[in-house]
Parts: C-alpha cells; sequence; structure tokens
C-alpha cells in the first residue's frame, strides 16, 4: 500500500498539527485519546462526498481506524452523545471510540438527516439506506466499502495507514491496543513496520 501510506505525510505539507483533544484534560480511567486531524486536514477525504453519511464513514476509518464491521454493527444505542463517545463491540470485547471535533459534528449532522430522511423507520443500526430503513438489516458490504472510491481509496488501506501513522508517533504496543482496539499482536506488527530497526520476532 504505498501510495496510501504517504496519505498522512502529503496533508502534513499543509503544515498544519495534529490537534489532540486530550491536550489539557485529566482522565481518571486509563483512557487514551486519538491523535486527530483538525478538519482542514481532512478535507481531502471529506471533499470527495456531500453525502452526511459517507463523510461520518471516511472520519471515523481515517480518524479512529474503524472496520468495516463495526461500521455496519453499530446500532444507535452504542452513540453515547453526551460522552462524545462510540461503543463499538467485537466478540473478543468492546471498545470506547473517542470523539474528536469533527467527526462529534459529522455524527450529529448524519443522525439529524437520518432522523429527517427516515422518522420512522425501526432500523436500529446507526446507519442506514432507503434498503434498510424498512428492515432490521445493517447496511451491505459494498455500501461501506464503496464510501472511498470517489477519493480513489479503500477502506482497509485507509484504516491501515491511520494506525501506521500513530505507530510512527509512538513505539509503545499497548498505546495502539488502547488507541484502537486491536490486538496486542496485530499492534506489533504496526510497530515493527513503522520502526523496523525494532529487533525482535514479530508475534504471529
Amino acid at each position: 500500500m504505498p501510495p496510501i501510506r504517504s496519505l498522512f505525510r502529503a496533508l502534513k505539507h499543509t503544515k498544519l498539527v495534529f490537534a489532540d483533544p486530550a491536550r489539557g484534560l485529566r482522565i481518571t480511567r486509563q483512557e487514551l485519546l486519538p491523535t486527530t486531524l483538525t478538519p482542514d486536514r481532512l478535507a481531502r477525504l471529506l471533499e470527495a462526498s456531500s453525502n452526511s453519511a459517507t463523510r461520518l464513514v471516511l472520519a471515523l476509518v481515517a480518524l479512529h481506524a474503524t472496520s468495516g464491521t463495526d461500521l455496519r454493527n453499530l446500532v444507535l444505542a452504542d452513540v453515547l452523545l453526551t460522552r462524545r463517545q462510540l461503543l463499538i463491540r467485537r466478540p473478543h470485547g468492546r471498545h470506547v471510540v473517542h470523539l474528536d471535533d469533527t467527526t462529534d459534528a459529522l455524527l450529529h449532522a448524519w443522525l439529524c438527516y437520518r432522523h429527517q430522511r427516515w422518522p420512522r423507520t425501526v432500523n436500529a443500526h446507526l446507519l442506514v439506506t432507503q434498503q434498510t430503513a424498512s428492515t432490521t438489516d445493517p447496511v451491505s458490504v459494498d455500501y461501506v466499502y464503496r464510501r472511498f472510491d470517489p477519493a480513489g481509496l479503500t477502506l482497509r488501506a485507509v484504516r491501515a495507514d491511520r494506525i501506521l501513522d500513530e505507530a510512527r508517533e509512538s513505539e509503545d504496543p499497548v498505546h495502539l491496543v488502547c488507541v484502537f482496539g486491536i490486538s496486542i499482536t496485530t499492534a506489533m506488527k504496526y510497530i515493527h513496520a513503522a520502526h523496523p530497526h525494532r529487533a525482535g520476532t514479530v508475534p504471529r
């Protein structure tokens, strides 16, 4: 994925800095907020569409490395608006996504549109379409992954690039586990990819 790997580096040429939502905050529990992009630095992805659902998907993947499966499985009960959090339920446990200003605004925009467009839908999933609004099914796999087509990107590549970018900033695999909810094995692979000078064998 060499072309995608340069995505964050290309954005850095704008000479804008990362905005850390955790700066100046005291957190009582061991919760780490991800380093996020300012709205200007995310614009290259978001400008590809004016669709509120697409923009939310792009932000959740590009900023928080949310997977396609996570996106399809999210339900309204997982949206904790007052806490600015999303609760992602996975087979091996739960992961809390702490929303930055950009993603939080896009989430509110999508929820408003969703309510206006399908006020009587019984579908509890966060993402719904014309086809799923009259059912209880999640959106299709293609729907989620094709959100990236207009930008010439893929969900998997953008997600991997986001985790890799964070790994470049930190050589601590536990940090990646806390920020993205990935396994320690996966975190170590990203650490080794970002810092090939590190000795040792990457766990299988």
